[in-house]
């Protein structure tokens, strides 16, 4: 055991070095000297009396201690972070950096909208928002507030809640129907342009009015929403997407297809550490989400 806790900083250096599998591509992730990561490694190492690293041919993996380490590093890196916003809580108004992780798809435009209202209600906030295809990843240490599509993620002290399932839609122009033709059911599809919801690069699956599955071949996919609703502004064909009433200006250009042929739901996720959840800043930044996506019949 050993003698003095652990450097939190080493604690972080040593997840991004597992991360990254090599010390020189995580010294420059976080913008550290590598000579002083290399020392901040070596020092762990001497204080757990225990190899972290082996060395392979393509840069370094953990050892099984080292895994045992990364695996509860994560926690103990989060539990620090609760812990000062706790103590700065009492004595503080929200001030100071808030990480939002937002998943690719989500319409920037409703957020930027909302988010500007919301930074002038909090000065003092300092957002660092960034989207990922796999926004879980990012929690705990990269972000303090996620939100995630599709299947709940399992995430051990995390609290996750559903705050919305978009409807599925099929959305074209009307322009593009009247030059195309409009689809009366789901088999006339076939003789159009789709452009398909995708994720983990798996397309969603339309499904005909009994419910089965059809053999569709979209002509796009994407894991981007509103790149998808887009190209359906611009007349190239149907989307294919989750709808979950995030109504911008350029929506009224689109129109339903299809609505009696339902096709499913996709589930929106928020997604906080247990350790944070009590921040001033994640709870601010929590009834903002929930304000914008979750209905008054949801709420408690």
């Amino acid at each position: 055991m050993p003698d003095s806790l652990p450097d939190l900083d080493g604690l972080r250096l040593f997840l991004k070095i597992v991360e990254a599998g090599s010390v020189a591509a995580a010294a420059d992730a976080i913008r550290m000297p590598r000579t002083t990561a290399r020392r901040k490694l070596k020092e762990l190492e001497a204080q757990f009396g225990a190899g972290l690293l082996h060395k392979t041919a393509d840069g370094v993996v953990p050892t099984p201690s080292g895994e045992a380490l990364a695996e509860r590093s994560v926690e103990l890196l989060a539990r620090a972070a609760a812990l000062v916003d706790q103590v700065r809580a009492d004595a503080e108004s929200l001030t100071g950096p808030l990480r939002v992780c937002l998943p690719t798809g989500m319409p920037m435009a409703f957020v930027a909208q909302h988010l500007a209202v919301f930074a002038q209600q909090h000065p003092e906030l300092e957002f660092r928002l960034r989207v990922s295809e796999d926004p879980p990843s990012a929690l705990p240490l990269d972000a303090d507030f996620a939100i995630s599509f599709g299947e709940a993620p399992a995430l051990g002290p995390t609290i996750i809640s559903a705050a919305l399932r978009p409807t599925i839609m099929l959305l074209a122009t009307q322009a593009y129907l009247d030059a195309k033709g409009t689809p009366e059911t789901v088999a006339d599809l076939t003789g159009h342009r789709l452009m398909v919801w995708e994720r983990d690069g798996t397309p969603l699956r339309l499904r005909d009015e009994e419910g089965g599955e059809v053999d569709s071949r979209p002509w796009a996919r994407s894991n981007d929403v509103h790149l998808l609703r887009e190209l359906a502004r611009k007349d190239e064909g149907i989307a294919v997407v989750p709808d979950a009433g995030f109504f911008v200006e350029e929506d009224r250009l689109l129109v339903p297809v299809l609505q009696h042929v339902a096709q499913g739901e996709i589930p929106i996720w928020f997604m906080i550490p247990q350790a944070t959840m009590r921040s001033l800043r994640v709870q601010a930044i929590l009834a903002l989400a929930r304000d914008l996506v979750v209905t008054p019949e949801q709420r408690d």
